[in-house]
């Protein structure tokens, strides 16, 4: 129990939040979607031999808490979509679900905008795919 105050404490973002990294890339990786095209004949044949991308999390920073969001004790869960590119780097960002206070939707959105992606493939061949993430700002 105590780990777990750990991971979600705002005030220790600094000192062990890769201790986390395990669990958001499942997450993650449960969350990610590709991108279908509408001409597929079939929806198994639309994601035969797609590979998400996948975000890696050493490339940047966990978003950061709101000092005012912190102190008035928001909390909540925003889903985003983003827009990957080839090359892995975040095209664009929009969310999808509020959660409920813009100042925390604005700081996951901008935090994971700076991470690096794996780009998304097609039968082996790296294409421009979007990907879902939730994130979810809790306190204590």
């Amino acid at each position: 129990m105590s780990r777990i105050k750990r991971l979600t404490r705002p005030d220790t973002q600094a000192s062990n939040w890769k201790a986390a990294i395990p669990v958001l890339v499942l997450g993650f990786a449960a969350a990610v979607t590709a991108v279908t095209s509408v001409a597929a004949p079939s929806a198994e044949h639309a994601t035969a031999g797609v590979v998400k991308p996948l975000i890696n999390f050493a490339s940047c920073d966990k978003p950061v808490y709101p000092p005012e969001a912190l102190k008035a004790g928001h909390v909540g869960k925003v889903a985003l979509e983003f827009l990957i590119s080839a090359e892995g780097k975040v095209v664009s960002a929009e969310v999808l679900q509020s959660s409920g206070h813009s100042n925390l939707d604005n700081a996951a959105r901008d935090g994971i905008m700076k991470c690096t992606f794996k780009a998304g493939t097609r039968n082996g061949v790296a294409e421009e795919m979007s990907a879902k993430v939730q994130y979810v700002w809790t306190q204590k």
